[in-house]
């Protein structure tokens, strides 16, 4: 079965609020509770790319597969890649991480976004 992990994918991105992170980037009120209560049996393909372009993800990484039998639970089968992956709390770790520990992330994040083009 496939499961959304949008609420995990917000926390990651430091929203503490996760229904006006929806709403605001234009998904219905009742939709954005769907979503974020994993209480849907169908996601609006329009949702879906809306929450990637705004929270720079994939549709891979707010879906997570758990096999519904053992049967299905096949190891080299693609859907592996799709397994429970938690994000990362790195806002917490960050918080409590010494000056000189931040500036080297600094330096780590700079040196990836000039690989990937990308200025500040």
């Amino acid at each position: 079965m496939f499961v959304l992990k949008i609420r995990e994918l917000l926390a990651a991105r430091d929203l503490s609020h996760p229904h006006p992170a929806l709403t605001t980037i234009g998904i219905p009120h009742s939709s954005a509770t769907r979503l974020l209560n994993k209480k849907v049996k169908q996601v609006n393909m329009k949702h879906l790319e809306l929450i990637c372009i705004h929270y720079h993800c994939t549709p891979n990484d707010i879906f997570y597969w758990e096999p519904d039998s053992k049967a299905w639970d096949i190891p080299n089968h693609p859907l592996q890649k799709l397994r429970t992956k938690k994000f990362p709390n790195l806002i917490a770790e960050i918080r409590q991480m010494p000056l000189e520990d931040l500036e080297a992330i600094q330096k780590i994040i700079e040196e990836k976004r000039s690989r990937r083009g990308i200025e500040r």
